[in-house]
C-alpha cells in the first residue's frame, strides 16, 4: 500500500505492483512535466536571426493590441518587455540589449528568463536548500550551468532552433484557423529531440540533468519554492551588483533575469497552490500534479497581493488568448520593480535586504491563493484528492492507495479534456 503522506510503498502492497511507475514511458513523464508557462510549451524560438556563433539574438516585437498571442513566448515577453537602466546612463527596453555571460553567450534579459530552471537547472531543487547560503549556492550553480558552462551556447543554439521548429507548427496550425488548445494539442511530442541535443551536451555522469530530470525537479516553480528560489538568486543578483562596475551590473542583469523565471511562475494559477512537494517522490504521484496544475491554470484562482487589490490570476493557454490582461499587467511591474533593485544596488553599492523585496507588493499571495474559491482544490495539501474529482464544487477528500489507477482515471476522464471548464 501507498502510504499518501510518505508516498513510500509498505510491504504487501500488490495494487502497487500492477504497474511499477519506473515503468512509465518518458513521452508520458514528459506530457506531466512540460508546463506551459513558460519555456517548456509555449517558448518558441523568438531567435529570427543567429548572425554569429554564440550569440542568439532574440526578436520579440510588442504585441499590437498589448496581448499575449501564442507567437509571444510568456517568459521571454515578460522579460524582454521592461526598461533597463544601463551603466552609461541610457535606460532601454530589455528587447534591445544582448547581454555577455562569461561563457561568451549574448542572448536578452527575456531569454535568459525563458531558459532558466527549464532548461538550465542542477537537479537539486533551490528551495530545498536549508539555508539562505546553501539556496545561494544552489542558484549559481544553475546560474553558472547557463552562464559558465563552455558547452551551454552551442547547445543553446540547437535547442533554440528546435524551438523554432515546433513554433512554426502552431502558427500553422492557427493560419489554419484552429484555437491555441487546438493547435498545442496537434503537435507531435518532441522529447526524443530534446533529449538527443542534451545527451551530445550533458553525457550520463556529467551532473548535468536532461529535460524530463530537471522536469521531475521542478518544486522551484511552485508555491513557497518558487518564492525561495527567487529570493535566493534575488539576494545574489543584488550582491554581485553591488560591487559597482559595469561588468557587475551586468551580470547582476543577468542573474536577475535567471531569477525572475521564478517570480513569474507566482503570476501562473497552476503554479500557487498545487502541492508539488507532496506530490513527488514516485512516478505516478508526480504525473498526477499535472492535473490540479491546469484545472487551476484554466479556470483561474481570485488571488490578492499586500496591498488588498484583487483580480483573477489565469495561466498558461488563458495568457495565450489574451484572458490574463490585469495578470500581466501585475506580473509586468513586478519585474520592472526587480530590475530596478539591481541598478539601485549598483549605484548606492547597497544591496536590498531580503523581507523587502519590493517585487512582492505586486504578486498574489499564497494565503489568497489557498483561500476558499470557486473550485475545490484537485489535491489538498495532504495529497489528498477530491471525491469525486470530477465534481470541481466537492469538498469531500480522500486519501490515495492506487496512484497508478487514480491517474489512468485522470487521463481518460472527460473533465480534464480542453476547453476546461469549471
Amino acid at each position: 500500500m501507498i502510504d499518501p503522506a510518505s508516498h513510500k510503498t509498505t510491504p504487501g502492497d500488490d495494487e502497487s505492483q500492477l504497474q511499477d511507475p519506473v515503468s512509465l514511458s518518458d513521452e508520458d513523464i514528459w506530457k506531466a512535466f512540460r508546463h506551459h508557462s513558460p519555456g517548456v510549451v509555449t517558448f518558441p524560438s523568438v531567435l529570427a536571426q543567429i548572425p554569429i556563433q554564440r550569440t542568439l539574438n532574440p526578436t520579440v516585437p510588442e504585441p499590437p493590441d498589448g496581448r499575449f498571442r501564442f507567437e509571444y513566448a510568456e517568459h521571454t515577453w515578460l522579460g524582454n518587455a521592461i526598461p533597463l537602466r544601463w551603466h552609461d546612463g541610457t535606460t532601454k527596453l530589455a528587447k534591445e540589449i544582448l547581454i555577455s555571460l562569461p561563457n561568451g553567450l549574448r542572448i536578452t534579459y527575456g531569454t535568459i528568463n525563458a531558459l532558466a530552471g527549464d532548461f538550465y537547472a542542477m537537479s537539486d531543487p533551490i528551495c530545498e536548500g536549508p539555508s539562505l547560503m546553501q539556496r545561494q549556492d544552489r542558484f549559481r550553480r544553475s546560474f553558472d550551468f547557463l552562464a559558465s558552462d563552455p558547452k551551454t551556447p552551442a547547445e543553446a543554439q540547437e535547442l533554440m532552433h528546435l524551438l523554432q521548429l515546433e513554433i512554426d507548427r502552431v502558427n500553422e496550425a492557427l493560419r489554419q484557423g484552429k484555437s491555441v488548445p487546438e493547435a498545442y494539442y496537434s503537435l507531435g511530442d518532441m522529447t526524443a529531440e530534446f533529449l538527443t541535443i542534451m545527451s551530445k551536451y550533458r553525457p550520463i555522469g556529467s551532473g548535468k540533468p536532461d529535460y524530463l530530470r530537471l522536469a521531475k525537479s521542478n518544486l522551484d516553480h511552485f508555491g513557497e519554492g518558487a518564492r525561495m528560489a527567487y529570493d535566493a538568486g534575488h539576494s545574489l543578483a543584488l550582491e554581485v551588483a553591488a560591487k559597482g562596475t559595469p561588468q557587475a551590473l551586468e551580470l547582476g542583469y543577468a542573474m536577475n533575469a535567471f531569477a525572475d523565471h521564478f517570480l513569474e511562475d507566482q503570476f501562473a494559477a497552476g503554479h500557487l497552490r498545487t502541492p508539488r512537494k507532496a506530490l513527488s517522490g514516485i512516478g505516478v504521484s508526480d504525473l498526477c500534479s499535472k492535473y490540479m496544475h491546469d484545472e487551476d491554470n484554466a479556470i483561474g484562482l481570485q488571488v490578492s497581493n499586500p496591498h488588498g487589490e484583487t483580480w483573477t490570476a489565469y495561466g498558461d493557454k488563458k495568457l495565450l488568448t489574451g484572458d490574463d490582461a490585469e495578470n500581466q499587467k501585475r506580473c509586468h511591474q513586478a519585474l520592472m520593480a526587480s530590475a530596478d533593485e539591481v541598478y539601485d544596488a549598483w549605484t548606492s553599492r547597497k544591496p536590498t535586504p531580503i523581507g523587502l523585496f519590493k517585487a512582492w507588493n505586486h504578486a498574489p499571495t499564497l494565503q489568497s491563493a489557498q483561500a476558499k474559491q470557486e473550485h475545490e482544490p484537485l489535491f489538498n495539501p495532504k495529497a489528498q484528492v477530491r471525491t469525486p474529482f470530477e465534481d470541481r464544487r466537492s469538498t469531500n477528500y480522500t486519501s490515495v492507495f492506487n496512484w497508478v489507477g487514480l491517474y489512468m482515471k485522470f487521463r481518460e476522464s472527460p473533465v480534464f479534456k480542453e476547453p476546461i471548464r469549471l
